[in-house]
Parts: C-alpha cells; sequence; structure tokens
C-alpha cells in the first residue's frame, strides 16, 4: 500500500536553505581555499574566520549537498573539492561562475518575496532601470562549453559573418571565432556589457575578428544599426514584447540562405517537465513584468510566421545551462 509523504514538499521548501549555505560558502571563498589542497574544519575554520559553532556544520551540508567530498569520518577528516566545484565555484578558475550566482541570489531574496503581488498585478517588482539591463543578461553560464556543445550541432564552416544580439560580454562570439577561424564576429549589447566586451576582446588578441556594437532601449528596430551577417544569434526574445516584429525584421536584414539561431530559455512543448525554464519565466515575470520564457514550439511557429523556410529544435543539452535551448531557422 503507497503511503503519501510530504518529504518531496519540504524538500522544495528547504531548496531557500540549500542554495543560501552554497552562496554563503561562495562569499566566505571556502571553494577558493580548497582549491589550494584538502583541508581539515580546523583549518577551514580558521582560514576563513569562522566560529566553532559554524564547523563542521557548513562543510558536512555541502558534503550532503553534492558539492564537497570528505575523506575520514572523525575530527581530522579533510574536505575536497568536487570536480564541478573546482570548476565553477574557485574563484582562480576561468569559468568561476560564484560572483554572479551571488549576486543573483541576492536579488532573488529581495524580489522573490514579491511574487504573489507580481502574479496578481502582472507587474514587475523591481526598479525599471536595473530590469531593463537584467533583461537582456546572458542566460548561459560557460561560454566555452556552449560554443563547443553549438558547433557540434550548427555547421558553422560556411558562415563568415556572425552577429549576436544580446551577446554580453561578447564571450559566445570569442569561443566561437577562436573555434572557426574563418569566422568574424560582432557582438551587440548595452554599453556596459559592450565596455567589457572590449576588454576580453583585446585580451583574447581577436580585435580583428570579433568587435562590439552598443544598443539602446528601448530597442528601435528601423533605426538600429545592424552588422551585415549570414548567421544571427539572438538572446533577448525573452524580453522583447514584439517577438513577431523582431524575427520578422531580422528575417529581412538576412541574405538568401542565412541563418537565425535563438538561443533562450525553452519551456518544454507541453509546459510539464522543465521545471527550470518555467522557474525562469516566472523569474521575468517578477524582475521584468512582460519579459516571458517560450516554448520551442512558439518559437517555430513565429519564425514560419516570419517568413523563414524552415526552423528545428536544437535539443538543450547540460553544458548550456539549466533550461536553455535553441531554434534553428533557416531563410
Amino acid at each position: 500500500m503507497y503511503t503519501l509523504s510530504p518529504e518531496r514538499i519540504l524538500q522544495l521548501e528547504q531548496g531557500f536553505c540549500a542554495a543560501q549555505a552554497l552562496v554563503s560558502a561562495i562569499d566566505l571563498g571556502l571553494f577558493t581555499e580548497l582549491g589550494k589542497g584538502p583541508r581539515s574544519a580546523r583549518q577551514l575554520r580558521r582560514a576563513l574566520g569562522l566560529s566553532e559553532r559554524a564547523m563542521p556544520d557548513l562543510p558536512d551540508t555541502l558534503v550532503a549537498l553534492g558539492l564537497l567530498e570528505r575523506e575520514g569520518d572523525d575530527a581530522d577528516a579533510v574536505y575536497i573539492n568536487t570536480r564541478e566545484s573546482s570548476h565553477f565555484l574557485d574563484r582562480r578558475s576561468a569559468a568561476y561562475i560564484g560572483q554572479d550566482l551571488s549576486l543573483a541570489h541576492a536579488r532573488a531574496q529581495m524580489l522573490w518575496g514579491r511574487l504573489g503581488d507580481a502574479l496578481r498585478t502582472g507587474r514587475a517588482q523591481g526598479e525599471p532601470e536595473v530590469a531593463a539591463e537584467l533583461a537582456l543578461a546572458p542566460c548561459w553560464d560557460d561560454p566555452a562549453q556552449l560554443a563547443q556543445a553549438l558547433s557540434e550541432r550548427v555547421d558553422f564552416s560556411a558562415p563568415r559573418r556572425l552577429a549576436h544580439l544580446g551577446g554580453g560580454k561578447a564571450g559566445l562570439c570569442l569561443q566561437l571565432a577562436a573555434l572557426h577561424p574563418q569566422l568574424h564576429c560582432c557582438s551587440l549589447d548595452l554599453p556596459g556589457p559592450c565596455e567589457a566586451a572590449r576588454e576580453q576582446i583585446a585580451a583574447a588578441g581577436l580585435g580583428g575578428r570579433v568587435s562590439v556594437l552598443p544598443l539602446q532601449l528601448p530597442l528601435q528596430l528601423a533605426s538600429q544599426g545592424w552588422p551585415a551577417a549570414d548567421l544571427l544569434i539572438v538572446s533577448l526574445l525573452h524580453a522583447c514584447s514584439e517577438k513577431q516584429a523582431l524575427l520578422a525584421h531580422l528575417h529581412e536584414l538576412l541574405p538568401a540562405g542565412g541563418s537565425l539561431l535563438v538561443l533562450d530559455h525553452l519551456i518544454d512543448d507541453e509546459r510539464r517537465r522543465n521545471a527550470a525554464g518555467l522557474l525562469a519565466s516566472l523569474n521575468m515575470l517578477v524582475e521584468f513584468g512582460e519579459a516571458q520564457a517560450f516554448s520551442a514550439a512558439d518559437c517555430k511557429r513565429w519564425c514560419l510566421d516570419a517568413g523563414f523556410a524552415s526552423a528545428e529544435t536544437l535539443l538543450p543539452a547540460a553544458a548550456w545551462g539549466a533550461g536553455l535551448g535553441a531554434v534553428l531557422a533557416r531563410k
């Protein structure tokens, strides 16, 4: 006989506590300290300036969450980063995402407490100026893994000119340019990310093949200067209230045989399984109001209605980030 249990519901409620433990460890530099080598609870307490009461509860919690490993069960046991923690949470790693996680968590604490108000009113709960910039923020964590995953699914041998609308700090353009020497890429985003992108481009030595073009909000399709491209990547469709109009305009910009890659949070077509994508859409409501995630089926229909000859789904991959997927449309 099956007995009902509230365990799954309670685990969901405790998700906030797990996230807070993770972010606190990031802010304290725990994963970076362990990147120097195994440490005991006593050594971690001294290195991080923690109270005796904090140990060993904090590192043991991270062990239980799968973020650390522990060798031994006594007072001399030592803690070690998992491969994922070492790669993404050590500040010295090129793939470090700890700062982004910490900032996102702090903002979520402030805004998600007002989710009920957002659901009732349909209005964003944050500051409009901040929301406008966050709406265009890239929705992936590791551009190198994303570029590799895309290269396994998209033929990059034909395109010579690529433009990325919503390219952030040009991380994806830089990675794709490194993988495909014939590509000349242009990343379009707000002035702040563009300035940071220029520094990244100079550091990578790719100034001859990667450039940036600032966007102004609200996005004006007719007046915005668009670089010539035979492959367009758009990562801000979720933030556009006139999605059909934007896709139609991008269709006009492409030459015959050109392609459009919509790279965004995708909800599964039945809206049943992809909790990450659906949570992202709720976050868009509380953050931005009008912004909304969509399914691959929605996107393909919009692309075909905009005049594209074909549209296909590129299935989400774990390397792309939670809820992230793509639709490829050809003119």
